[in-house]
């Protein structure tokens, strides 16, 4: 489970108040899966009344402005537009050309990608396949990469101009991995790398300006986009609201109670950021899998999603983004919030009272066990603690005693890490190729629930090594024991959100891995 740096934690705790105390004003736009989700068709014929007349983001002066080693979040986006990725992936989760133009294996081993001649560093010279793979080998050398490095055995430039990336197992999803900044070889101690994006640094790094070089720098919205840092909260919320700053980028999965006072616009962007409840494994009344499997049909996803989120999310299931279009509607019936068909699965299994203690124990085999249920979950947000208070509310309900023990997020780490719990509320951002392996297989980073399941990892597997042909039906196999054996349930799919001040831009598409996508499309009202 990821977490930004800490100064973009305060500042994510004081962005969903946006949505919250300031209606008055406000433009929400969103979409709804497999469809151009976070695009604004509309346009503005006024500007806002606070506009400065110049375009700023806010950036971190004290952090790296290198894309290979920037981990501040706004850092990160002024990157997305002076350096461009070698592919990009859509808001329906599909590969998109960007410096490679196309991609080609055989056997999903041995991959070929074909480097677009029409794009130039900001120095004039012309962006190679040794550029590209270069890049690439940093990113599967970076440790903020390790996706990568567990992939790929090598990246070289053959004698036709290809870049030639040779993998350790079958992914014929590989490509969408590549969402890697390219920059000029040579160039990766530069505290600014050449780029070839739309824009470039000035002399002095506080504003970006056109790459005269790039195929639209005659056509971009504005010429000068000025960074702005901040000192403190309070001045990052007072730099917003006096339109000193135009762009914010919110998770409002996150929240507090402090907020702006201008009129916003928000449009909605989905994400592979992954929400889950898991099971501890090495507790024994859920070691047989029959238990979890029971509670997994006591999780209202529509609740979350709607009310506790306010829209925010996409209901998933699965462990498949409802965004993708290798998510199956037809597991829903069978995994949908349904608290009789919970109660029916209980009873069923052996859960009843068995010591007429008005308290129900689970009987797998001979030996009756008590059920007094821990449920960890992060007080960061209170949607999820709200959740697992309905959750366990309900299972009081019915005589099984489960209590949310809500914690900071360093606390609940440690417990989540050190398995002090029963149940937890989890999430993870996975990679647009919905590899598993980290939450499921034996010895995954962030499986937490301690299964050891190597099935798990072998369905995983088989998923990613599927063709076109056959992916469907081997991610389907992969949905359909992970239901049975109920290790982990899907909750949602996060969407984030891009806020600007109501009238400053327009014809905006955000998309889930470069919110500044096709920037030069923007139309700013300065």
């Amino acid at each position: 489970m990821g977490k930004s740096t800490k100064k973009w934690i305060a500042v994510i705790a004081v962005l969903v108040i946006i949505l919250q105390c300031c209606a008055c004003g406000r433009q929400v736009l969103t979409g709804d899966a497999n469809i151009d989700l976070g695009s604004d068709e509309g346009t503005y014929t006024h500007t806002s009344t606070n506009s400065d007349g110049k375009f700023s983001f806010f950036y971190d002066s004290s952090s790296s402005l290198n894309p290979m080693t920037a981990e501040d979040t706004d850092n990160q986006m002024v990157c997305g537009l002076v350096y461009e990725d070698i592919i990009n992936v859509d808001n329906g989760m599909k590969v998109q050309p960007a410096v490679v133009k196309e991609w080609n294996t055989e056997d999903g081993l041995t991959w070929s990608l074909v480097v677009d001649n029409d794009h130039y560093f900001s120095d004039g010279s012309e962006v190679t396949a040794y550029d590209v793979s270069y890049s690439l080998n940093i990113a599967v050398s970076n440790r903020f990469n390790s996706r990568l490095s567990g992939w790929v055995s090598s990246v070289y430039t053959d004698e036709d101009g290809l870049v030639i990336v040779e993998l350790k197992k079958k992914n014929y999803s590989f490509p969408a991995l590549l969402e890697v900044p390219v920059i000029q070889s040579e160039t990766l101690y530069n505290s600014h790398p050449v780029g070839s994006g739309p824009y470039m640094f000035s002399d002095d790094s506080e504003i970006l300006i056109p790459n005269d070089y790039h195929k639209d720098a005659k056509n971009l919205p504005v010429e000068k986009i000025y960074l702005q840092s901040y000192e403190s909260v309070d001045d990052y919320i007072s730099k917003f609201n006096d339109s000193t700053v135009d762009l914010v980028i919110n998770d409002p999965s996150n929240s507090a109670s402090l907020g702006f006072g201008s009129s916003i616009s928000t449009r909605s962007y989905n994400t592979t950021n992954l929400h889950f409840v898991i099971f501890n494994m090495g507790d024994a009344c859920f070691q047989d899998h029959k238990l979890a499997h029971a509670f997994s049909r006591a999780f209202d996803r529509k609740y979350m999603v709607e009310t506790l989120l306010q829209g925010n999310a996409l209901e998933a299931c699965t462990p498949i983004s409802p965004a993708s279009p290798l998510y199956n509607k037809a597991f829903y019936d069978d995994l949908s919030y349904d608290l009789s068909a919970c109660r029916k699965e209980l009873a069923k299994i052996g859960v009843d009272d068995y010591d007429s203690d008005g308290l129900a124990e689970y009987k797998p085999d001979e030996d009756a066990l008590d059920l007094d249920l821990s449920f960890l979950v992060c007080s960061d947000s209170p949607a999820k603690v709200e959740l697992a208070e309905k959750f366990a509310e309900e299972m009081n309900d019915i005589g099984i005693p489960v209590h949310v023990k809500s914690l900071g997020w360093e606390d609940y780490q440690e417990a989540l890490s050190n398995g002090v719990f029963d149940i937890a509320y989890c999430e993870v951002k996975l990679t647009p190729d919905f590899d598993l392996t980290c939450i499921l297989s034996p010895g995954g980073q962030a499986n937490y629930s301690r299964g050891g399941d190597y099935t798990h990892t072998e369905n995983i597997d088989a998923f990613l090594a599927a063709d076109d042909a056959n992916r469907q039906k081997a991610c389907d196999d992969m949905c359909q024991y992970i239901a049975e054996k109920a290790a982990i349930v899907p909750i949602c799919y996060e969407k984030h959100q891009m806020i600007t001040h109501e009238g400053v831009v327009s014809n905006i598409t955000v998309n889930q891995g470069e919110p500044l996508f096709c920037f030069q499309e923007w139309k700013i009202h300065q």
